[in-house]
């Protein structure tokens, strides 16, 4: 959890707008802070193992420390995915580079060579993880032909022991769990939004049934009670005689029509009043 929080106070994701890229962009760098520790734990083991080599063991882990911190930039100043890009052919490229004079496809860090193609997945999508994947077996296809030809500089592993091989073996269950852990959790995350939206679509669903229930009220008051006002007013208008407007009926009818025009214009407000109601509910339920 610690690390998780001092990765989002580093690379402060809130810039970038787009959800899922800003999801993507965690993953890769929890994925570029992880790896750099097992890597790191590795070439340490591999080091007291052979020191021989621990030069070269030092020199590699310097690069991935540098190179970890500038992809962590770039995903800091808005560039997930060329990060992500970067960072996984800076990995093939490393496991190439120093497998050349390690032992070709012999070499250990060939192993996680596999993970690192799934990281492609992880972290780009699908039709990437083809793209490195094709480029991770030419690369291979690469020691074979060299070893054929005799041209490698070393053919067999450097160092031989079977601690080394457990290290390196153990390095790829590590970032097995990681990828496992990574690519559940974004499951995880992705599931938990879906059923949000679910719910809020249900939510919305039902407000809009409960709206057209008291719309079909609105209507039903309106066709009872502001027809019967109107066919009062109506009625009360056809009473009136107009030729001696004096007429002692008449003042009773006025006062009937004025007592029926006040009565129409509190249902017309009584209606307002409703339709506003819904429209509020409607518009905070959207929110």
């Amino acid at each position: 959890m610690k690390i998780k929080f001092l990765i989002e106070r580093y690379l402060k994701l809130d810039n970038i707008e787009n959800t899922d890229t800003r999801r993507k962009a965690f993953i890769l760098a929890e994925l570029i802070v992880s790896m750099f520790f097992i890597l790191f734990i590795t070439f340490v083991i591999s080091g007291i193992v052979t020191q021989t080599f621990r030069i070269r063991h030092v020199y590699i882990t310097t690069i991935l420390l540098v190179a970890s911190f500038g992809f962590l930039y770039l995903i800091r100043i808005g560039h997930p995915r060329r990060s992500a890009v970067l960072y996984i052919s800076f990995l093939l490229l490393m496991i190439f580079v120093f497998s050349w004079n390690a032992g070709g496809l012999k070499a250990h860090g060939i192993k996680i060579l596999p993970i690192i193609v799934l990281f492609a997945g992880l972290t780009l999508g699908k039709r990437e993880i083809w793209y490195f994947g094709l480029l991770a077996s030419l690369g291979g296809l690469v020691f074979v032909v060299a070893d054929y030809a005799g041209v490698l500089p070393v053919s067999a592993p450097i160092g031989s022991s079977n601690l080394l091989y457990w290290v390196y073996s153990s390095a790829g269950i590590l970032s097995l769990c990681l990828l496992e852990n990574l690519s559940v959790g974004l499951l995880q995350t992705v599931l938990n939004q879906n059923e949000q939206e679910l719910s809020r679509r249900v939510k919305s669903e039902e407000m809009l049934r409960l709206n057209n229930i008291q719309l079909a009220e609105i209507m039903r008051f309106q066709s009872h009670v502001v027809r019967k006002s109107i066919a009062n007013v109506l009625g009360i208008v056809h009473l009136i005689d107009f030729n001696d407007p004096n007429k002692s009926a008449n003042v009773e009818l006025m006062k009937h029509l004025e007592d029926t025009a006040k009565e129409l214009d509190e249902t017309l407000h009584k209606m307002m009043q409703d339709s506003d109601r819904i429209y509020s509910v409607s518009e905070d339920e959207k929110k």
